[in-house]
Protein backbone atom coordinates (compact mmCIF):
# COMPACT_ATOMS: atom_id res chain seq x y z
CA UNK A 1 0.00 0.00 0.00
CA UNK A 2 1.29 3.42 -1.04
CA UNK A 3 -0.09 6.38 0.57
CA UNK A 4 1.17 9.83 -0.66
CA UNK A 5 -1.49 12.35 -0.39
CA UNK A 6 -3.37 13.72 2.76
CA UNK A 7 -4.77 16.45 3.89
CA UNK A 8 -7.55 18.42 1.87
CA UNK A 9 -7.23 21.79 0.59
CA UNK A 10 -8.95 24.40 3.39
CA UNK A 11 -12.44 22.97 4.39
CA UNK A 12 -15.17 24.74 1.70
CA UNK A 13 -17.77 27.01 3.19
CA UNK A 14 -20.79 25.14 5.37
CA UNK A 15 -23.37 25.65 3.14
CA UNK A 16 -21.40 23.44 0.70
CA UNK A 17 -20.89 21.11 3.20
CA UNK A 18 -24.29 20.32 3.84
CA UNK A 19 -24.37 19.78 0.15
CA UNK A 20 -21.52 17.41 0.57
CA UNK A 21 -22.72 15.63 3.00
CA UNK A 22 -26.36 14.93 1.35
CA UNK A 23 -25.48 14.18 -1.43
CA UNK A 24 -23.01 11.23 -2.63
CA UNK A 25 -22.93 12.10 -6.34
CA UNK A 26 -22.40 15.82 -4.85
CA UNK A 27 -19.56 14.37 -2.73
CA UNK A 28 -18.22 12.59 -5.58
CA UNK A 29 -18.03 15.60 -8.06
CA UNK A 30 -16.34 17.86 -5.46
CA UNK A 31 -13.67 15.52 -4.59
CA UNK A 32 -11.19 16.56 -7.24
CA UNK A 33 -11.64 20.23 -6.22
CA UNK A 34 -10.98 18.77 -2.34
CA UNK A 35 -8.01 17.03 -3.42
CA UNK A 36 -6.84 19.53 -6.12
CA UNK A 37 -6.73 17.19 -8.45
CA UNK A 38 -8.34 13.93 -10.38
CA UNK A 39 -7.57 10.69 -8.32
CA UNK A 40 -7.62 7.40 -9.86
CA UNK A 41 -6.84 3.99 -8.67
CA UNK A 42 -7.58 5.42 -5.13
CA UNK A 43 -9.55 5.51 -1.79
CA UNK A 44 -10.32 8.61 -1.24
CA UNK A 45 -10.57 9.45 2.95
CA UNK A 46 -13.94 11.99 3.83
CA UNK A 47 -13.62 13.04 7.24
CA UNK A 48 -16.90 14.27 8.85
CA UNK A 49 -17.14 15.49 12.47
CA UNK A 50 -20.42 16.41 13.14
CA UNK A 51 -21.98 17.73 10.22
CA UNK A 52 -19.33 19.06 8.71
CA UNK A 53 -16.77 18.49 6.25
CA UNK A 54 -13.04 18.70 7.91
CA UNK A 55 -10.60 17.19 5.76
CA UNK A 56 -10.10 15.16 2.82
CA UNK A 57 -7.25 12.36 2.08
CA UNK A 58 -6.31 9.92 -0.54
CA UNK A 59 -4.22 6.74 -0.70
CA UNK A 60 -3.20 4.29 -3.66
CA UNK A 61 -5.57 1.42 -3.57
CA UNK A 62 -3.80 -1.62 -2.18
CA UNK A 63 -2.67 -4.13 -5.01
CA UNK A 64 -2.89 -7.23 -3.17
CA UNK A 65 -5.79 -8.90 -1.35
CA UNK A 66 -3.79 -9.55 1.79
CA UNK A 67 -3.34 -6.14 2.26
CA UNK A 68 -7.42 -4.91 2.42
CA UNK A 69 -7.75 -5.49 6.28
CA UNK A 70 -4.39 -3.58 7.19
CA UNK A 71 -5.25 -0.91 4.92
CA UNK A 72 -8.67 -0.40 6.85
CA UNK A 73 -7.16 -0.71 10.22
CA UNK A 74 -5.30 1.95 8.76
CA UNK A 75 -7.91 4.20 7.42
CA UNK A 76 -9.71 3.87 10.54
CA UNK A 77 -7.10 4.95 12.25
CA UNK A 78 -6.70 8.49 10.07
CA UNK A 79 -10.08 9.27 11.04
CA UNK A 80 -9.78 9.01 14.27
CA UNK A 81 -6.46 10.95 14.82
CA UNK A 82 -8.55 13.93 12.79
CA UNK A 83 -11.57 13.30 15.58
CA UNK A 84 -14.05 12.06 12.47
CA UNK A 85 -17.45 10.97 13.87
CA UNK A 86 -18.13 9.41 10.34
CA UNK A 87 -16.71 9.01 6.97
CA UNK A 88 -17.37 8.88 3.81
CA UNK A 89 -15.02 6.68 1.34
CA UNK A 90 -14.76 6.91 -1.95
CA UNK A 91 -13.09 3.81 -3.77
CA UNK A 92 -12.08 5.22 -8.01
CA UNK A 93 -11.14 1.95 -9.88
CA UNK A 94 -11.82 0.28 -13.25
CA UNK A 95 -12.57 -3.10 -11.06
CA UNK A 96 -14.88 -3.17 -8.54
CA UNK A 97 -13.43 -4.04 -5.00
CA UNK A 98 -15.93 -5.37 -2.79
CA UNK A 99 -13.35 -7.18 -0.72
CA UNK A 100 -11.98 -4.20 0.51
CA UNK A 101 -15.12 -2.48 0.93
CA UNK A 102 -16.03 -5.59 3.48
CA UNK A 103 -13.17 -5.13 5.09
CA UNK A 104 -13.44 -1.34 5.26
CA UNK A 105 -16.94 -1.57 6.61
CA UNK A 106 -16.15 -4.46 9.03
CA UNK A 107 -13.24 -1.89 10.36
CA UNK A 108 -15.32 1.00 10.99
CA UNK A 109 -18.16 -1.23 13.25
CA UNK A 110 -15.68 -2.22 15.13
CA UNK A 111 -14.66 1.38 15.98
CA UNK A 112 -18.23 2.31 16.29
CA UNK A 113 -17.62 5.03 13.81
CA UNK A 114 -20.33 5.57 10.74
CA UNK A 115 -19.16 4.90 7.53
CA UNK A 116 -20.51 5.06 3.91
CA UNK A 117 -18.65 3.57 0.99
CA UNK A 118 -19.19 4.25 -2.82
CA UNK A 119 -17.06 3.24 -5.25
CA UNK A 120 -16.77 4.73 -9.65
CA UNK A 121 -14.69 4.09 -12.06
CA UNK A 122 -13.42 7.83 -12.60
CA UNK A 123 -14.81 10.83 -11.73
CA UNK A 124 -16.17 12.05 -14.67
CA UNK A 125 -19.88 13.84 -16.03
CA UNK A 126 -22.08 10.30 -16.78
CA UNK A 127 -19.64 7.86 -14.92
CA UNK A 128 -21.48 5.23 -12.65
CA UNK A 129 -21.63 5.68 -9.05
CA UNK A 130 -22.38 3.14 -6.84
CA UNK A 131 -22.59 2.60 -2.84
CA UNK A 132 -20.74 -0.69 -1.49
CA UNK A 133 -23.59 -0.79 1.41
CA UNK A 134 -26.79 -2.55 1.72
CA UNK A 135 -29.32 -0.31 -0.49
CA UNK A 136 -27.01 -0.79 -3.57
CA UNK A 137 -27.75 2.84 -4.11
CA UNK A 138 -26.39 3.61 -7.65
CA UNK A 139 -26.45 6.87 -9.77
CA UNK A 140 -24.52 8.53 -12.73
CA UNK A 141 -21.40 11.34 -11.67
CA UNK A 142 -22.85 15.32 -12.78
CA UNK A 143 -19.75 17.35 -14.40
CA UNK A 144 -17.45 17.84 -11.84
CA UNK A 145 -16.26 21.13 -13.48
CA UNK A 146 -19.31 22.97 -12.95
CA UNK A 147 -20.42 21.21 -9.18
CA UNK A 148 -20.44 24.51 -6.45
CA UNK A 149 -17.15 23.41 -5.14
CA UNK A 150 -15.54 23.85 -8.54
CA UNK A 151 -17.35 27.63 -8.86
CA UNK A 152 -15.76 27.77 -5.27
CA UNK A 153 -12.62 27.11 -6.52
CA UNK A 154 -12.47 29.18 -9.25
CA UNK A 155 -13.32 32.01 -6.92
CA UNK A 156 -10.31 31.16 -4.70
CA UNK A 157 -7.77 31.52 -7.24
CA UNK A 158 -7.10 27.40 -6.94
CA UNK A 159 -6.52 24.63 -9.84
CA UNK A 160 -8.02 21.82 -10.01
CA UNK A 161 -5.31 19.29 -12.05
CA UNK A 162 -6.73 16.52 -14.54
CA UNK A 163 -4.15 14.19 -12.09
CA UNK A 164 -1.68 13.68 -9.55
CA UNK A 165 1.30 13.72 -12.52
CA UNK A 166 0.12 16.80 -13.85
CA UNK A 167 0.04 18.44 -9.72
CA UNK A 168 3.71 17.27 -9.81
CA UNK A 169 4.71 18.16 -13.46
CA UNK A 170 3.86 22.29 -12.10
CA UNK A 171 7.17 21.67 -9.71
CA UNK A 172 9.26 19.99 -11.93
CA UNK A 173 12.75 21.43 -12.46
CA UNK A 174 13.67 23.58 -14.86
CA UNK A 175 15.90 22.86 -18.05
CA UNK A 176 19.57 21.27 -16.81
CA UNK A 177 21.82 23.75 -18.81
CA UNK A 178 20.02 26.91 -16.48
CA UNK A 179 20.35 24.79 -13.27
CA UNK A 180 24.12 24.17 -14.10
CA UNK A 181 24.53 27.81 -15.17
CA UNK A 182 23.24 28.96 -11.79
CA UNK A 183 25.13 26.01 -10.04
CA UNK A 184 28.06 27.60 -11.15
CA UNK A 185 26.94 30.72 -9.93
CA UNK A 186 25.96 30.05 -6.68
CA UNK A 187 29.94 28.24 -6.15
CA UNK A 188 31.21 31.82 -7.02
CA UNK A 189 28.87 33.39 -4.54
CA UNK A 190 29.60 31.04 -1.67
CA UNK A 191 33.19 31.03 -2.00
CA UNK A 192 33.44 34.86 -2.15
CA UNK A 193 31.60 35.12 0.53
CA UNK A 194 32.51 32.37 2.96
CA UNK A 195 33.80 34.92 5.70
CA UNK A 196 30.73 36.21 5.79
CA UNK A 197 28.93 33.16 7.29
CA UNK A 198 27.60 34.69 10.41
CA UNK A 199 25.95 37.38 8.59
CA UNK A 200 22.36 36.14 8.66
CA UNK A 201 20.33 39.78 8.44
CA UNK A 202 21.50 40.54 5.15
CA UNK A 203 20.84 37.32 3.53
CA UNK A 204 17.42 37.50 5.01
CA UNK A 205 16.43 40.78 4.26
CA UNK A 206 17.65 39.41 0.56
CA UNK A 207 14.50 36.83 0.94
CA UNK A 208 11.67 39.66 2.66
CA UNK A 209 12.64 42.26 0.40
CA UNK A 210 12.24 39.80 -2.67
CA UNK A 211 8.77 38.26 -1.01
CA UNK A 212 7.46 41.64 -0.84
CA UNK A 213 8.29 42.07 -4.96
CA UNK A 214 6.47 39.09 -5.61
CA UNK A 215 3.07 40.43 -4.31
CA UNK A 216 3.29 42.47 -7.81
CA UNK A 217 6.13 41.24 -10.17
CA UNK A 218 5.13 39.53 -13.27
CA UNK A 219 8.33 38.86 -14.57
CA UNK A 220 10.88 35.87 -13.88
CA UNK A 221 13.54 35.51 -11.83
CA UNK A 222 16.90 36.45 -13.30
CA UNK A 223 19.77 34.01 -12.29
CA UNK A 224 21.74 36.62 -10.27
CA UNK A 225 18.11 36.64 -7.79
CA UNK A 226 17.47 33.00 -7.80
CA UNK A 227 21.43 32.26 -7.21
CA UNK A 228 21.33 34.99 -4.69
CA UNK A 229 17.99 33.54 -2.78
CA UNK A 230 18.90 30.13 -3.04
CA UNK A 231 22.44 30.93 -1.23
CA UNK A 232 20.48 33.03 1.57
CA UNK A 233 17.53 29.96 1.90
CA UNK A 234 21.06 27.68 2.38
CA UNK A 235 21.74 29.31 5.37
CA UNK A 236 19.51 27.45 7.76
CA UNK A 237 18.84 30.28 10.04
CA UNK A 238 17.60 31.84 7.24
CA UNK A 239 15.18 29.49 6.18
CA UNK A 240 13.90 28.87 9.96
CA UNK A 241 13.06 32.40 10.01
CA UNK A 242 11.15 32.51 7.03
CA UNK A 243 8.77 30.27 8.61
CA UNK A 244 7.01 33.36 9.91
CA UNK A 245 5.75 33.93 6.93
CA UNK A 246 3.29 30.93 7.52
CA UNK A 247 0.36 33.29 8.26
CA UNK A 248 -0.06 37.27 7.46
CA UNK A 249 -0.21 39.26 4.51
CA UNK A 250 3.29 38.32 3.40
CA UNK A 251 1.92 34.22 2.87
CA UNK A 252 0.49 33.93 -0.28
CA UNK A 253 3.91 35.62 -2.05
CA UNK A 254 6.00 33.79 0.05
CA UNK A 255 4.57 30.49 -1.44
CA UNK A 256 4.95 31.97 -4.90
CA UNK A 257 8.57 32.54 -4.43
CA UNK A 258 9.09 28.82 -2.32
CA UNK A 259 7.04 27.32 -5.89
CA UNK A 260 9.12 29.18 -8.46
CA UNK A 261 12.43 28.46 -6.33
CA UNK A 262 11.74 24.62 -5.85
CA UNK A 263 11.53 24.59 -9.85
CA UNK A 264 14.28 27.19 -10.32
CA UNK A 265 17.26 26.04 -8.18
CA UNK A 266 19.66 23.55 -8.85
CA UNK A 267 20.77 20.57 -6.12
CA UNK A 268 21.29 21.00 -3.31
CA UNK A 269 20.20 24.18 -2.62
CA UNK A 270 16.92 23.39 -4.40
CA UNK A 271 16.01 21.08 -1.15
CA UNK A 272 15.09 24.73 1.15
CA UNK A 273 12.28 26.18 -0.61
CA UNK A 274 10.72 22.86 -1.46
CA UNK A 275 10.48 22.44 2.55
CA UNK A 276 9.04 25.51 3.12
CA UNK A 277 6.79 25.34 0.44
CA UNK A 278 5.52 21.51 2.22
CA UNK A 279 5.33 23.61 5.25
CA UNK A 280 3.04 26.44 3.70
CA UNK A 281 1.39 24.07 1.62
CA UNK A 282 0.46 21.64 4.04
CA UNK A 283 -0.55 23.94 7.19
CA UNK A 284 -3.11 25.83 4.57
CA UNK A 285 -4.59 22.34 3.71
CA UNK A 286 -2.74 21.16 0.95
CA UNK A 287 -1.59 17.81 1.37
CA UNK A 288 -1.13 16.46 -2.22
CA UNK A 289 1.35 19.64 -2.71
CA UNK A 290 2.78 18.94 0.39
CA UNK A 291 4.26 15.70 0.03
CA UNK A 292 5.06 16.68 -3.67
CA UNK A 293 7.29 19.29 -2.45
CA UNK A 294 9.04 17.30 -0.18
CA UNK A 295 9.54 14.65 -2.56
CA UNK A 296 11.86 17.64 -4.39
CA UNK A 297 13.09 18.36 -1.22
CA UNK A 298 14.64 14.91 -0.25
CA UNK A 299 15.49 14.34 -4.01
CA UNK A 300 17.49 17.24 -4.06
CA UNK A 301 19.19 16.58 -0.27
CA UNK A 302 18.55 12.64 0.68
CA UNK A 303 19.97 13.30 4.39
CA UNK A 304 17.49 16.46 5.06
CA UNK A 305 16.73 15.73 8.55
CA UNK A 306 14.31 18.43 9.07
CA UNK A 307 12.39 17.35 5.27
CA UNK A 308 12.47 13.52 6.79
CA UNK A 309 10.89 14.76 10.56
CA UNK A 310 8.13 16.43 8.29
CA UNK A 311 7.42 13.81 5.64
CA UNK A 312 6.95 11.51 8.82
CA UNK A 313 4.47 13.99 10.05
CA UNK A 314 2.66 14.14 7.23
CA UNK A 315 2.78 10.44 6.48
CA UNK A 316 1.38 10.10 10.21
CA UNK A 317 -1.88 12.57 9.08
CA UNK A 318 -1.25 14.82 12.21
CA UNK A 319 -3.44 17.91 11.72
CA UNK A 320 -2.26 20.90 9.34
CA UNK A 321 -2.93 22.89 13.00
CA UNK A 322 -0.31 20.86 14.42
CA UNK A 323 2.48 21.46 11.90
CA UNK A 324 1.48 25.39 12.84
CA UNK A 325 1.67 24.95 16.23
CA UNK A 326 5.74 23.34 15.25
CA UNK A 327 6.05 26.14 13.26
CA UNK A 328 5.15 28.54 16.41
CA UNK A 329 7.55 26.79 18.50
CA UNK A 330 10.28 27.14 16.13
CA UNK A 331 9.68 30.58 16.03
CA UNK A 332 10.52 30.77 19.20
CA UNK A 333 14.13 30.00 18.71
CA UNK A 334 14.50 31.17 15.02
CA UNK A 335 14.38 34.72 15.59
Amino acid sequence: MTSDDHASRPTPPRSVDRILLTEPAALIAATPHLLGFFPSQSLVMHVVNGDTLTVTMRMTLPEEPWQYRSTAQHVVDIVRSHHGTAAALLLVSASRTPTLASHLHAEFAAADIPVEIFGTPAISKGSEWFSYGPDQAHGEIPDPTTSPLALDSVLRGQVTYPSREALAATLAPDPDEALARRATLITAIQQASAADHDAVEPKYDTVRREIDRTADRTTPLSDEEITALAVALDDRRVRDRCLRFTTGRRALAAERLWTELTRQCPAPQRAEPALLLAMFAYIRGDGALAMIALDRALEARPDHTLAELVRRAVNRRIPPGELADIVDVSREWAF
